[in-house]
């Protein structure tokens, strides 16, 4: 799960979001994601983002002339 973390940010500063608020809210989503899953699900599994949503919002999210 750890890659994530990393190429989370790369994919989606292209698109151009900053790298660190990008970093920081892969990392809270997957803290609380797996802290939920683990409290309430009462199944101790790790989760992380996946990459469908920032490919697509790097492919058609930015302007045009970005490109």
């Amino acid at each position: 799960m750890a890659y994530i973390i990393f190429v989370n940010p790369a994919i989606l500063h292209e698109a151009g979001l900053p790298v660190a608020g990008v970093t920081a809210a892969t990392c809270l989503a997957a803290g609380i994601g797996s802290l939920l899953m683990g409290v309430f699900a009462r199944y101790p599994i790790a989760l992380a983002p996946r990459h469908g949503p920032e490919c697509l919002f790097h492919l058609f999210g930015r302007p045009r002339n970005a490109r």
